[in-house]
């Protein structure tokens, strides 16, 4: 919901895709509230409910780590066929080599120290398609194997950044400072290949 009001006011017609519909009451209470009625649809990203070349831009916000990964190249595929040729396609997704995905990996060797850190999305391991559940499946994947997946999907990779060391927890009153610091080390070339969010921008070649 909040994506959708966001795209909404900058002049979008926004369609929202989820595959587990639990979150479309509040969704929908979230867009409403912004005076926007929200666009929904149940479906797998890979087997998308639209025809070729529906839309001219595609966005997917921390989403690709929890798709099922053997089924991760056919729902960038299928993202690809439901854009118009030049469409752009932007991701944000955990970065693999951040502080906050190596430590989570080092928790799940560890697990004793699972009880001094808020909750988190753990890295699973091999997953059966049969216990799979996008919920509590959580895999990101480096900068290399996304841009190699997009190429091959016919994008071409345009941008990739590294944003966000701030905790989320971060006391009001402290978070400009914070925000300062983090805007600084995003532009560091070593430290900002640390930083927790992976995002890319890329063009449908075709």
């Amino acid at each position: 919901g909040y994506n959708l009001f966001l795209l909404h006011r900058a002049g979008f017609d926004a369609h929202g895709i989820d595959i587990v519909q639990n979150d479309f009451f509040a969704a929908r209470k979230v867009a409403g509230a912004n005076g926007y009625s929200a666009k929904l649809a149940g479906a797998d990203v890979s087997e998308l409910p639209f025809s070729e070349s529906t839309f001219s831009a595609v966005t997917a916000v921390e989403t690709l780590e929890h798709i099922y990964a053997p089924d991760r190249l056919k729902a960038v595929t299928e993202i690809a066929r439901i854009l118009v040729p030049g469409g752009s396609f932007a991701l944000s997704t955990p970065n693999y080599s951040s502080l906050v995905e190596t430590g989570k990996r080092l928790l799940v060797r560890l697990p004793f120290l699972k009880r001094f850190f808020p909750p988190m999305c753990y890295p699973v391991g091999e997953v059966s398609r049969s216990d799979y559940h996008p919920y509590s499946y959580h895999r990101p994947v480096t900068a290399g194997e996304l841009g190699g997946m997009l190429e091959e999907a016919g994008f071409t990779v345009m941008k990739t950044r590294r944003i966000i060391f701030v905790w989320k927890n971060v006391p009001d009153c402290l978070f400009p400072a914070a925000r300062l610091v983090e805007s600084i080390l995003e532009r560091l070339p070593v430290l900002s290949l640390l930083a927790s969010t992976l995002v890319v921008s890329a063009r449908k070649t075709t």
